[in-house]
Formats: structure tokens, sequence, C-alpha cells
């Protein structure tokens, strides 16, 4: 027995099974409820066919359509009658998410996002970047911003003690010739004048006594490794009692932290440590030492520039320069990532 078939035929008569499919009606856009649920949509307007069948009830809400554009929906709302037609309104609608007070203050998140989108559609022109860049940059300065002296004595004995006359100043000049001409970081005059001042009983100070003492047992620290008239222990045990002892006098307030004595104080722990190979240690402290001085504006040239007293000028720069030094030895010595870019 032999079957034959024939495709699309199954009567004698010749009648089709099957009516060829009517061309699905091509429509410029479908509505946004259909787009979410992935259904075919005629586009008809004001209610497409399948949301008219899906709606029941006697309010039905006109469909939505989005152009391609990115223009607003071309649905009327019979609920509020009203319309967005211009750009300007479309602009704010696609902005208005983020409140403008209460919650949402000028630190957040939301609140810098806006700002951004802000300023990247206004026009650049050279005011506009010479009023970025000023207020970007820090404040010029007049003079070295140091800590204020103090007006009356609260310290222990021990920490603002010195040694024998005879002992501090060998150990000052030994700081003088051996170590401040490889990191000229102080002022020599007033340092000076300011540890004669220590010798004279009721002696008025013409900087803060902490930072002095603090920088002065520093100094004494660092004369002890660099001594070479007793043995190797003996100036190691005297270097950790001074060092120790500027340790327990940098105990500052946090507002007192921005000031020139602290980084010089910084970049001084900074060369003890080197002998005491500590390289860890060396390199968290420099970086304090360069976020300090950048809060000053030290890495600015315009900043130093606009002090008045040249000294002023030529100290600043001394010590932003050994910030940089510093930073690029302690990379070096512990394989970390420069705190300071390369430029």
């Amino acid at each position: 027995m032999m079957f034959s078939f024939h495709s699309g035929h199954s009567s004698p008569h010749g009648q089709t099974l099957r009516e060829p499919k009517p061309k699905r009606a091509k429509i410029r856009i479908a509505c946004n409820v259909c787009k979410a649920r992935k259904t075919k949509c005629d586009g008809a307007r004001p209610i497409c066919g399948p949301c008219s069948r899906r709606r029941r009830t006697s309010h039905i809400t006109p469909c939505e359509y989005r152009e391609p554009d990115g223009s607003e929906p071309t649905g009327e709302r019979l609920a509020n009658d009203h319309s967005q037609t211009n750009d300007d309104d479309a602009a704010s609608s696609s902005s208005g998410f983020v409140p403008t007070g209460g919650l949402f203050g000028a630190s957040s998140g939301a609140h810098f996002l806006q700002n951004v989108g802000n300023q990247a559609g206004a026009s650049v022109t050279p005011a506009n970047k010479r009023r970025n860049r000023t207020s970007i940059l820090p404040k010029t300065l007049k003079r070295l911003p140091k800590l204020q002296k103090q007006t009356h004595k609260e310290h222990a004995d021990v920490q603002f003690s010195l040694p024998p006359r005879k002992q501090a100043d060998k150990l000052l000049s030994l700081y003088w010739d051996y170590v401040d001409c490889a990191y000229p970081w102080l002022d020599r005059p007033s340092i000076e004048k300011a540890y004669e001042t220590l010798w004279v009983q009721d002696g008025e100070l013409t900087m803060n006594e902490t930072a002095l003492h603090c920088l002065l047992n520093l100094m004494f620290a660092t004369s002890c490794v660099a001594s070479q008239g007793e043995t190797t222990l003996s100036r190691h045990q005297s270097s950790v009692v001074f060092f120790e002892r500027a340790q327990a006098l940098m105990s500052y307030n946090l507002m007192d932290m921005y000031n020139f004595e602290i980084i010089q104080i910084l970049l001084l722990t900074t060369v003890y440590l080197q002998h005491e190979k500590a390289p860890q240690k060396c390199f968290q402290i420099i970086g304090t030492a360069i976020h300090i001085a950048q809060e000053l504006g030290l890495h600015i040239p315009e900043t130093t520039e606009a002090m008045d007293d040249p000294k002023d000028r030529d100290l600043a720069r001394q010590v932003w320069n050994g910030c940089v030094i510093m930073d690029r030895y302690d990379t070096r010595a512990e394989t970390q990532v420069c705190i300071l870019k390369p430029s």
C-alpha cells in the first residue's frame, strides 16, 4: 500500500486547510504596558487593544507611549488633565528626583551627582576656569601657620627636662654639623634663640614650648645616632631616651595638627626611624606629613610666593622638598607605591 502526501491539500476538492497568515500590522511604537509584559501591541490610541481587553473596569487610563527620541509619553491622562510638551519640563522631570534640602544636604551623594550634571552642561569659559581653579586651591599664606605660644605650663617636668647644659650644647652642635646639612628643615636662628631662652630664668619664648621641646629631643636623638665618641650601645640607649620623650610630647589636639612645626616634627621622626630600621612606620608618618603640607598648600608655588618673609618662603620650600625626598626614600626602602606622583 502506498500513501501519497500532498502538501497543503487534504481533500480531493483541493480546498486548503490553512489560510495564509495576515501580515502583522507594523506600528511605530508599542505602549509601555505591552513593552513591559512583552505582548503584541496594535498601537491604538488612546488605549490599545490588549490593554482594553485586560481592563474590565469603567475607568480606563489611556496608554502611554514613549517616543524613540526620548521625549515624554504622548498619552493623555484623565486623572490630571495636563501634559508636558516642552523640553524644559522634560529636563526638570528627569532630574527632579533629587531633593534640594532636608535629608539630602549639600554633602550627600545625590546632591553631588546633581551638581556634576549641572556643571557638565555649563559652558567652559576662561572666567569659569579661573573661578573653578581658585575654588580648589588653598588660601595663600602671608606667613607660616605655627602653634601659638602657651600662656601657662601644664606639663610633666620629666617631659620638659633637658640634659646638662654642656651635653645639650654638644648634641645641638652635632646636629647642625652632621644632620642639618642633609636635612635642612629647621630655621637655625629661631631654634637657637628659643634654646637659649630655656636656660634663662623667666625667659619668654618666641615659639610654642611643647613644639620646641619636641624638636629639641628629636635633634638630640638623631645627634646621638650620628655621634662617634661613645659606644654604639650607649649612643642607642641615649637616643631612645630622647626619642621617647619626644613621642610623649607629640599628643596634640586635632585642631593643632595643621601647623608648620608638626610637619618638621614628623620629618625628623622619619629621619630617626630610618636608623631604627622601621620603614613601615616611616612610610606612615611621612604620609601624614604630606597630608598636612598639602592642606597648608605648601605644594603649590603660588602659596609660598605669597609669604611676606623671604626666610619663611625658603623654609617652606625646603620642608616640602623634604616631604618629597622622604616619600621617595621610604618608598624604595619599603617597596611601597609613592604617595606623591612624579610630575
